[in-house]
């Protein structure tokens, strides 16, 4: 699925794919990743970008719906 298709989901369609197995909650992190990695540095609005925590918690709540 492309990223950008996934950043401008809703919060209720993100947790129905998710819940649904069709997204993990690490792809969604991964594509919001992305997209800050390619915007922030234009509008300077992510002060502390921690991408490998939020993967970490990501991948946590995947081991917990499994």
């Amino acid at each position: 699925m492309p990223v950008n298709e996934i950043c401008y989901m809703n919060a209720t369609e993100l947790a129905r794919r998710i819940k649904s197995g069709e997204l993990s909650a690490k792809e969604v992190m991964e594509a919001h990743l992305s997209r800050i990695e390619l915007v922030n540095p234009k509008v300077n609005a992510i002060v502390t970008f921690l991408p490998d925590e939020a993967i970490k918690g990501a991948e946590a709540a995947d081991a917990a719906l499994a």
